[in-house]
């Protein structure tokens, strides 16, 4: 016997505001350099060649803006250029939470949907510039013309009168734009630095991102470990770091560049076109084909300039594409896929050749565990690279006993990594640097 329920019922559904799961979200997000390890994975996955940061300190005007709200924007800010273009995929996935569009794209090392989200630290309203569009994100919906709470963010192309407003373009201006771009070919990010009254009322984070409590220790890491973030990367080769007074002074802070470019790039190119036609391909490789997986050793050659000293340093790298015989790597890699995590027997090494600085100081060696990034040092004389697991934080690899599951899983894929294919890139380094230096 059936009855007829007499109306619809009420709305009764979890949900979350943004501003709550973004500050979720940051919680376990290291501040200080993390914050620009994430946007410097992001352009290299994007297949950047070049970054540029600006602490921009000025005031900039708030006549003419498009709505009076805006002047939140309008103090100092971080200006972060690349010289890759989002496509379309891009413009997506970047609205997307937890469900990044790089978790099908083998060659790309985000596999989170949450990285740039760690900006968050810094600004309630980051704002980007790439192609022809001008995006903003305001999740408080307080600053940005036509934000609600249900659409907290807007989009325009360039053309649509933004120019009418040069005052307020102005503040992409140390991102290389130039007056009147209708079509960038790159990217900009622009994140206005949380003040003290903006602090007061975000529901987000409620400390404000200051100099000298916040970008100086940033900055100081990053000049610190300089080099060291370009080694294993895949796709970025100089990293420039600079800030623009309040009263308009330039001061260049950090330049990290590799001085053989074309070598590495090319070296490069050779691990990733074995990733990129699909991953039906690659993974049809590994199991029929595993002696065709790419294997690279080269020369990288870096110069790193701060205002105080000039650093030339030359490494030997390795980087490999390998499964063991058994077939153990590709047996977690299938049980990982089918729990929607993204797995990948890619791993690399090395080691400093040599290195010179106008001081004349020595520089002592600290390796590093890398996941294309460096994470904690592993006490070893030499950097190991893997496509390993990292935990929440994504500052170190997930690690633990008695689980069980898809975190058991996680950890044994570090494990067999670590034996199968990153123990093989360190053979192969000694081997190049006794045969090759």
């Amino acid at each position: 016997m059936s009855f007829q329920i007499q109306n619809t019922g009420t709305a009764c559904f979890q949900r979350e505001p943004l501003t709550v799961r973004l500050r979720n979200l940051i919680h376990d997000y290291p501040e200080g350099v993390g914050i620009v390890k994430e946007l410097i994975q992001n352009a290299d996955d994007a297949g950047a060649k070049r970054i540029h940061i600006t602490f921009d300190w000025r005031q900039h005007l708030c006549n003419g803006l498009p709505d009076p709200r805006m002047r939140e924007l309008m103090g100092a800010a971080m200006v972060v250029y690349n010289d890759s273009v989002f496509s379309d995929d891009d413009f997506d996935n970047i609205q997307s939470l937890g469900e990044s569009g790089k978790r099908e794209t083998l060659w790309k090392t985000g596999r989170f949907g949450v990285g740039f989200n760690s900006v968050y630290h810094v600004t309630d309203y980051p704002s980007f510039i790439s192609r022809d569009r001008i995006v903003f994100f305001d999740p408080h919906a307080t600053a940005i013309p036509g934000t609600n709470a249900g659409e907290p963010g807007r989009s325009w192309l360039l053309a649509d009168g933004w120019w009418d407003s040069p005052e307020f373009m102005k503040v992409y201006a140390p991102g290389c734009l130039e007056p009147g771009t209708t079509n960038f070919n790159g990217t900009i990010f622009r994140l206005p630095l949380r003040t003290p009254a903006q602090a007061e009322s975000s529901k987000i984070r409620t400390q404000p991102f200051l100099r000298d409590k916040n970008v100086e220790p940033l900055l100081a890491d990053l000049s610190r470990m300089g080099e060291e973030f370009l080694i294993f990367l895949k796709s970025v080769i100089e990293i420039k770091v600079r800030s623009i007074e309040s009263d308009g002074t330039i001061r260049e802070l950090l330049s990290v560049t590799t001085t053989n470019g074309s070598e590495v790039i090319a070296q490069r190119e050779r691990l990733q076109a074995a990733l990129k036609p699909s991953p039906a391909d690659f993974w049809q490789m590994c199991q029929n084909r595993p002696s065709k997986l790419p294997i690279v050793s080269y020369r990288h050659q870096i110069q790193t300039i701060t205002p105080e000293n000039t650093i030339i340093s030359d490494w030997r790298v390795v980087g490999m594409l390998r499964v063991d015989r058994q077939k153990r790597l590709l047996g977690i890699i299938k049980e990982l896929a089918e729990q929607r995590e993204k797995a990948v027997p890619w791993a690399g090494a090395a080691a400093r050749i040599s290195t010179h600085s106008t001081d004349g100081q020595e520089r002592p060696f600290v390796g590093r565990t890398y996941c294309f990034l460096p994470l904690s040092e592993s006490g070893l004389p030499i950097h190991i690279n893997g496509f390993f697991d990292l935990d929440s934080s994504r500052t170190k690899l997930t690690s633990g006993t008695n689980l069980s599951g898809r975190d058991a899983n996680r950890v044994q894929w570090n494990e067999l990594l670590i034996k199968y294919t990153v123990a093989h890139a360190c053979a192969k380094l000694v081997r190049d640097l006794v045969l090759k230096g």
